[in-house]
């Protein structure tokens, strides 16, 4: 094989990392916001939670307050029969102090309901509290991983591109502008030729192209115009 292929290839399989080290770089802050938005839901699910807890606490609140109110009208009540000398005056005050307790007893009722109800609140806003604080967790694992990552990449980005100018010195000057305008394409600038195919478009080659490739010459795909070599392993 000659240098100019082995050189270029050298240089090639550089700048394809190099490229797809770039992108995982590009789609590290992408990845970042995403992982934050999860733990935003997650929060939102907590804040969920605790609002229905709050609502059902309000609700039992109200009925002990009416239960209250009920029982400061008894109490009235039976002062008020205490000083009650006529006897359809006593009855009628036994009677609504009979239908305060019958009220008191349904909302006591209803409150047990909603204790039950209370109960499925705490325990809905203890597990959002607990995935919460586990996601927080992870999150935080994640975002350092992530930093690490980035910093990694950059790292190995900058000394690709250092090195990149002694891999450039070794190609021919004009080859080199062929070479890095097919890069920006997708795909191998310095395509493989398989089955008398280009690596890169996988169509067929002329006989002539695949005679000069053969001489290791310069040539380039009739269809997509990258650069092609022949490998004999």
């Amino acid at each position: 094989m000659k240098a100019w292929i082995k050189n270029l290839l050298v240089l090639q399989a550089a700048d394809i990392r190099t490229k797809k080290m770039n992108q995982r770089f590009k789609e590290i802050p992408k990845e970042k916001k995403e992982i934050k938005n999860s733990l935003s839901a997650e929060k939102g699910k907590e804040a969920k939670a605790k609002e229905e807890l709050l609502e059902v606490e309000k609700e039992i609140k109200k009925i002990e307050s009416k239960i209250d109110v009920i029982k400061d009208k008894i109490k009235t009540l039976l002062g008020k029969s205490a000083m009650v000398k006529k006897n359809d005056e006593y009855k009628a005050l036994l009677s609504e102090i009979e239908t305060c307790k019958v009220n008191i007893g349904g909302f006591e009722n209803k409150q047990i309901e909603i204790m039950d109800r209370l109960d499925e609140r705490k325990k809905a806003l203890d597990a959002a509290q607990k995935a919460f604080e586990y996601m927080t967790s992870e999150v935080d694992e994640n975002m350092e991983e992530l930093d690490e990552l980035a910093e990694s990449l950059k790292t190995e980005i900058d000394e690709m591109l250092s090195a990149r100018k002694a891999l450039i010195g070794k190609v021919n000057p004009d080859l080199f502008l062929m070479y890095n305008r097919l890069i920006k394409k997708p795909g191998e600038p310095l395509a493989r030729i398989r089955n008398n195919t280009c690596g890169n478009c996988h169509l067929k080659l002329t006989p002539q192209t695949l005679n000069d490739a053969k001489k290791e010459m310069i040539a380039n795909c009739d269809t997509c115009g990258h650069l092609i070599y022949f490998a004999n392993d």
